[in-house]
């Protein structure tokens, strides 16, 4: 009775509210546009938000959110706001953002269910349009996480290249019909030259390397499970370490965990011997550890060591090498094909010889992918048209320029 009656929901926002809502939108001289956000590593729209801020079409406000999963965001977000002057509203667990205003569009962070408060999200808010860029670049062909429920509501959902909707249209329930090629406003950032990043380093003069681990540690994770299972952490988090300690005289290390490994490293190795390893980094006289914002991190790097989805991706930007720390799971990740194609430009490390090899050649200079991986960026990471990333969505919201004759597809 309850799938039948979100099913009946569903169609009636899809064909009577959302046509309605967008005809409302395009005629009126300011539109309303709310940015929630709950977890500062993913907050991939920030200068989407920002350019609008300076758009006089758009009345913009930000909306910080407690994160469900990670309860300790929400203090790393709000000094975060706080040090760059962002104007926000805190959403308190049980408020609606309709108490504090009434958007025609929101924009939130991720598509998944019990991400926030269920008050603040889509199925309360259906007298708004969702437009929706996902907090990584699109890089899995599964069929189970392009079909949640929110991305059947989204109006609009931006997309790096047309092979995204190339891959997607024959797995999603909705076969991609709101998928809008504008490029996401994450690229406009990582093209940016590295000189208009704060650098993070505690160190210079040394070859600087990060090591950024993936959550996805064990499928018996009680709280919060994954569909995927292909983190390397448990087999080479001691080896990677002890090559830090190995070459404290050329490379200085970040270690840059995902925001939930150490949620889950507390549940399975318990919070004392999680808080240890993390001090292992935080110690050693050359390395240090990042949470938290990292694009100035990677942009003043030399090299990184992952197994990180989104990476994969994202750190090409940077023209630097970087390995991938390969596990036998890695065949259910369901790789696209922006993303095979650049976990293909990744040296790769199937034991623990590969890495320190890796790490050798960074010390030298070896790297003999490099133009392969600036082809790769400007055919597949560079935005449409000769216009950033925001641009084209704020087309595509307006119905401009390239964009004129998209409605509701």
């Amino acid at each position: 009775m309850v799938v039948y009656f979100n099913s009946i929901v569903l169609v009636v926002y899809k064909w009577i509210i959302m046509p309605i809502l967008i005809r409302r939108l395009r005629k009126r001289e300011q539109i309303n546009v709310a940015f929630v956000i709950a977890e500062l590593g993913s907050w991939k729209t920030e200068n989407l938000y920002t350019r609008m801020l300076s758009n006089s079409r758009f009345n913009v406000k930000l909306f910080l959110a407690h994160e469900q999963s990670a309860p300790y965001a929400f203090d790393i977000v709000k000094s975060y706001l706080d040090n760059k002057k962002h104007a926000y509203i805190i959403l308190e667990r049980g408020e609606k953002i309709g108490k504090y205003f009434k958007p025609n569009i929101i924009f939130y962070q991720k598509p998944y269910d019990g991400i926030i408060d269920l008050v603040q999200f889509y199925q309360a808010n259906l007298s708004s349009l969702f437009c929706f860029c996902s907090y990584t670049f699109w890089n899995r062909r599964s069929t189970k996480i392009n079909n949640v429920v929110f991305l059947k509501y989204v109006w609009q959902l931006y997309i790096e290249n047309p092979s995204v909707y190339t891959d997607l249209e024959p797995i999603m329930h909705n076969h991609a019909e709101n998928m809008v090629v504008t490029g996401v406003p994450m690229m406009d950032v990582l093209l940016k030259d590295k000189k208009e990043f704060e650098n993070p380093w505690r160190q210079n003069g040394k070859k600087r390397i990060i090591y950024a681990p993936h959550h996805t540690i064990s499928p018996q994770s009680s709280q919060f499970k994954s569909p995927f299972y292909y983190s390397t952490f448990f087999i080479y988090a001691e080896f990677i370490l002890q090559m830090a300690q190995k070459y404290k005289d050329s490379v200085q290390w970040a270690f840059k965990p995902h925001p939930l490994l150490r949620t889950k490293l507390n549940e399975i190795w318990g919070v004392e011997k999680t808080d240890n390893y993390f001090l292992k980094w935080q110690t050693l006289e050359n390395a240090q550890v990042c949470e938290g914002e990292y694009i100035g991190l990677f942009k003043h790097s030399d090299a990184m060591i992952h197994d990180c989805g989104s990476f994969k991706v994202e750190y090409l930007y940077t023209g630097n090498p970087v390995m991938y720390l390969m596990n036998d799971n890695q065949e259910y990740d369901y790789p696209n094909t922006q993303t095979q194609k650049a976990l293909d430009l990744h040296y790769k490390a199937f034991d623990s010889k590969d890495i320190e090899t890796f790490i050798v050649n960074v010390i030298n200079g070896v790297d003999s992918s490099k133009d392969s991986r600036e082809e790769f960026v400007a055919q597949y990471l560079t935005p449409p048209y000769n216009k950033s990333a925001c641009d084209n969505i704020i087309n595509a919201i307006l119905g401009k320029e390239e964009y004129a004759n998209y409605n509701s597809k």
